[in-house]
């Protein structure tokens, strides 16, 4: 399982796919995993501060049978242009 926690407003892709949740903390149950082996889950939130688009991207590794929790942070980032 992955939890992930943002600001609420931001937008959120797992793998390039994006999520339809807009609570600050979202829950998310992997497809099966095979046990003893590791997964890397790429993560991408985005929002907008200040009138331009913040983004923030984070590599997750899970297993299978374990919660990974996930802060992302966008008050920090560096907006694009």
């Amino acid at each position: 399982m992955l939890v992930v926690q943002l600001p609420e407003d931001a937008k959120l892709k797992i793998q390039d796919v994006a999520t339809s949740s807009t609570s600050a903390r979202r829950v998310f149950q992997s497809p099966a995993l095979e046990k003893g082996k590791e997964y890397v889950y790429t993560l991408k939130a985005s929002a907008v501060r200040n009138g331009k688009t913040v983004e923030v991207v984070k590599k997750v590794t899970v297993r299978a049978g374990s919660e990974v929790t996930v802060n992302l942070e966008l008050d920090t980032v560096v907006a694009s242009k």
